[in-house]
């Protein structure tokens, strides 16, 4: 593959030329690419299970999960996941809410994660789903990139989280086969102008986490970024007022101590002039007099007064000393928050430039669309061995320049073969591990999207032979594994055998019947139509 360096891989592949005809406009090819199986590296890329299950939960049952773990310090889901909350122990450490995803859980989508943590998000703290899913989407890059970093953690995290966490699960995997039993992920803290914890949105939403959503070569993840950069924004005008009042009240207070050492400061005047009175008036009082006595009593008076006004100065140096205290944290916070204006400033600016670039390769693609010289594109199956079993994902390339333009929606296509038919792929995808499914499926060959899905369960190693616009296939009825034939045009089932075969049986036509091997070994000839036992 000369002239396309990102393709030269340890991947074994079919390729099927297309033509350009064939090909969607590139807007409409966008797969998520960050979400599914792929060839890019140097990267965080989620390796997910694209396939068929035996039961689909919905997103909204799915975030019902985070939401139902949200009350509580501590709080668990059905031995599947535990969520561990840590309130910061101060402004200058993190805290975390640490979601454990235990060995008896089975997802196996970053999405479905996603959609627990935000789930989460929004009942504890308040947030829309939007705002929530844009936080969990940033909480596992966040995660990813942080993977087994416990210095990272206890460079900025209490202490109390740290004694949480094991290195090997600190984290998330980019694998989903990885995710039971060990991950650990953080969701930072931090105390607002309150007191109160909230989540960190400058530390979720760091320039390393913005540089793999940057890698998202099909948006530059300028959504994500621009809301995150809200939050950020939010966060920081908060924060900003809380200061302001801060700043306030100790201005007050350096005024208000300032008026209190100067009045101290006017009665150790007045005292030292009384002293000085006092003492003069005694050089000349007769010894042993009256007047002696009496200003003698006086003298007494003023030490005493003297003393109280010391002590009172003492106090005040105190009070100062706490004010030049929070002058320095305010000092700092002012000092912070400008640095995180400038740092969202930037970010902002990134953003912008990132929109234009996007816009600008948007436009000249529609451009040469009308003009009628895009480049055909190709096929081109990317295999990866998973438990011993071969799977595969379909990408359509530009001929010329080898960018992506499209990605099949599954990455569990059974072995390296797709079958074409009218207008699609027909395939056998899936793993028979619940609750994951085999099934028949048909890819569009435009974009390589879902068009249909057998409702019956397949083998996974099945033979297929494609007849008469007729899918043949090992399925499962009841448990036992039979002969079926499908519409290869939607995967309606049209037939099934009487009899059970065995799993590995190949397919094959012979003159006007299917011959197959029964579970017995012995062969059996079947009517292609119905699929009965010829004698």
């Amino acid at each position: 593959m000369k002239g396309f360096p990102h393709l030269t891989m340890r991947f074994v592949g079919l390729v099927v030329a297309l033509s350009a005809a064939l090909l969607l406009p590139l807007s409409a090819q966008e797969v998520a690419t960050g979400e599914l199986f792929t060839v890019k590296a140097g990267s965080v890329e989620f390796l997910n299970y694209e396939g068929p299950h035996q039961k689909i939960e919905s997103a909204g049952q799915i975030r019902g999960i985070g939401a139902a773990m949200a009350e509580g310090r501590s709080s668990s889901y059905l031995g599947k996941y535990r969520i561990i909350s840590i309130v910061p122990s101060s402004p200058d450490v993190l805290g975390a809410d640490i979601v454990e995803i235990l060995d008896g859980a089975l997802v196996d989508h970053i999405d479905n994660v996603r959609r627990i943590l935000s789930g989460f998000v929004a009942a504890k703290y308040g947030y829309d789903q939007e705002k929530a899913d844009t936080i969990a989407l940033f909480t596992t890059y966040y995660n990813a990139v942080h993977r087994g970093d416990l210095e990272y953690v206890r460079s900025r995290y209490t202490e109390a989280v740290l004694s949480r966490l094991d290195e090997k699960k600190m984290g998330i995997s980019t694998s989903y086969k990885e995710w039971p039993g060990n991950t650990q992920m953080l969701i930072p803290l931090s105390l607002d102008g309150t007191g109160s914890a909230r989540i960190s949105a400058d530390t979720v939403g760091g320039d390393e986490v913005v540089q793999e959503l940057r890698s998202d070569e099909s948006k530059q993840g300028l959504d994500d970024r621009k809301s995150m950069v809200e939050l950020r924004e939010d966060q920081l005008e908060e924060d900003k007022a809380a200061t302001a009042e801060e700043r306030n009240q100790l201005e007050e207070d350096t005024v208000d101590l300032q008026q209190k050492q100067e009045a101290a400061e006017a009665q150790q005047e007045e005292i030292d002039r009384r002293q000085d009175e006092v003492a003069s008036a005694l050089e000349g009082a007769e010894p042993g007099s009256t007047k002696e006595a009496e200003l003698k009593g006086q003298q007494e008076e003023l030490a005493k007064q003297e003393e109280q006004v010391q002590a009172a100065k003492q106090e005040l140096e105190e009070q100062q000393q706490a004010l030049d205290k929070q002058e320095e944290q305010v000092a700092a916070k002012e000092k912070e928050q400008a640095s995180r204006e400038e740092a969202i400033g930037q970010e902002r600016d990134r953003i912008a430039g990132d929109e234009q670039k996007t816009i600008a390769e948007e436009e000249a693609a529609a451009r040469q669309r009308a003009a009628g010289a895009t480049a055909p594109g190709f096929t081109f199956m990317h295999v990866r061995e998973e438990n011993g079993i071969i799977l595969s994902s379909m990408v359509i390339y530009d001929s010329e320049s080898g960018k992506e333009r499209g990605r099949s929606a599954v990455n569990a296509i059974r072995g390296r073969k797709v079958y074409p038919v009218s207008g699609a792929y027909l395939a056998v995808v899936g793993m028979d591990a619940p609750p994951k499914a085999v099934k028949l499926m048909l890819l569009n060959s435009d974009d390589l999207s879902v068009s249909s899905e057998s409702e019956q369960h397949l083998y996974g190693e099945s033979w297929v032979l494609l007849d008469n616009q007729r899918a043949y296939v090992v399925a499962s009825f009841d448990g036992i594994w039979k002969i079926a034939a499908f519409d290869s045009g939607n995967l309606s089932l049209l037939a099934q055998s009487d009899v059970e075969v065995d799993p590995n049986t190949v397919i094959q036509k012979t003159g006007k019947n299917i011959i197959v091997e029964s579970r017995d070994g012995s062969l059996l000839k079947l009517d292609p139509e119905g699929l009965s036992v010829v004698q």
